[in-house]
């Protein structure tokens, strides 16, 4: 994000808001976060990153909370 923010302050090349979105779901959600609630509001007002961010979040809390529910379960029904 800040790179981003960089680039456009100095009217270069840009990194597309694609590849910002899949950083956030492929694990990079709580620096892209921190990229739009920082002193830098970079992309605060792009309805995609100020909801979809946290939605993304969300997700992935969602989906480790499982991933540990059903581990835990194959290994106590592993050892019992």
């Amino acid at each position: 994000m800040c790179y981003d923010k960089w680039r456009a302050k100095n009217n270069e090349w840009r990194v597309s808001e694609k590849v910002l979105l899949l950083h956030a779901f492929f694990l990079g959600s709580i620096g892209i976060l921190l990229g739009i609630y920082s002193p830098l509001k970079h992309k605060r007002n792009d309805w995609k990153f100020s909801i979809g961010v946290p939605i993304i979040i969300l997700l992935q809390i969602a989906s480790v909370i499982l991933f540990i529910k059903y581990t835990l379960q194959a290994v106590i029904n592993l050892f019992s």
